[in-house]
């Protein structure tokens, strides 16, 4: 019996190594960054966010020498760019019980959260999080992020991004053999939900779409754009921004002095370096 308790993505974690020029990078792209944020010991994370309706991009800097002792630490020294997906549960205790019932041996849920300033001075938001094991696919790094109050996170003043964004449709990878991945996520979301192209795999997971591709698909995809190097094992290469003009969207990118180019989905993506080591596609819908 496949997973029933993921609904959807909750938020894009992309690392950064300098918060303050990540932060002005994403300003520059049109999206309403949250204040900075401080996690709670025994973390020592840093963060700013860009909060949409359902889901959110994570910008998470680790100070110097806190990286190590991380589930980051096997990323190249200097790496920057997306690191792992936190999927939307109805209850990560429910994700533990269907992982264990799947035959995994998940890790024990984690306990964690930050200070959110509010108009009713600083409020404590909290999670509760289910890894999931290093056996479930390998590609990408997953786990679920039970927000214990949710409101504090998704704030409507912070969802009014100058871009139009409304929200993150779709997690885009490179895998140097795609379909060598299929099983483990049909595994996971069921063989229904896992789509064989000849591009590589498309996978649902709830709401949100998991495209799986060949690196020669991701270059034809992204023609204009530096692709990062990929690792042996693949990597989560960007996303699909869901904006509500495209026109606008284009429109503030050119004011702010990034160009872009058109892809074959008639979206528009950063030319040249990607911002963060991130790939940003914009489509109208």
């Amino acid at each position: 019996m496949p997973l029933t308790s993921i609904v959807g993505l909750d938020h894009l974690v992309v690392l950064v190594q300098d918060i303050d020029r990540a932060q002005a990078k994403f300003e520059a792209l049109g999206f309403r960054v949250t204040p900075r944020g401080f996690h709670s010991p025994p973390l020592p994370t840093q963060n700013h966010t860009a909060v949409f309706a359902e889901n959110y991009i994570e910008l998470l800097y680790f100070p110097p020498g806190t990286n190590a002792a991380s589930r980051f630490a096997h990323l190249p020294l200097g790496y920057e760019g997306p690191a792992i997906v936190g999927l939307r549960p109805t209850d990560s205790s429910v994700v533990h019980k269907e992982l264990v019932s799947l035959g995994f041996d998940p890790p024990p849920i984690s306990e964690g959260g930050r200070t959110v300033d509010t108009p009713d001075g600083p409020r404590h938001a909290s999670w509760r999080n289910q890894r999931f094991p290093d056996d479930a696919p390998g590609l990408p790094a997953l786990f679920s992020c039970g927000h214990l109050n949710r409101s504090l996170v998704y704030r409507p003043q912070w969802m009014d991004h100058p871009n139009g964004a409304l929200g993150l449709t779709e997690i885009v990878m490179t895998h140097p053999e795609p379909r060598s991945l299929a099983e483990a996520h049909a595994r996971l979301v069921g063989p229904h939900r896992v789509q064989d192209t000849e591009k590589g795999i498309v996978a649902q997971w709830g709401s949100i779409t998991f495209s799986i591709l060949s690196p020669d698909e991701v270059a034809n995809r992204y023609p204009s754009v530096v692709v990062p190097v990929i690792p042996s094992a693949g990597s989560i290469v960007g996303a699909t921004v869901a904006v509500a003009s495209l026109r606008a969207t284009a429109a503030i990118l050119q004011q702010n002095g990034i160009a872009t180019a058109k892809t074959p989905f008639e979206g528009i993506v950063p030319v040249g370096q990607p911002p963060v080591g991130t790939i940003l596609e914009f489509r109208e819908g």
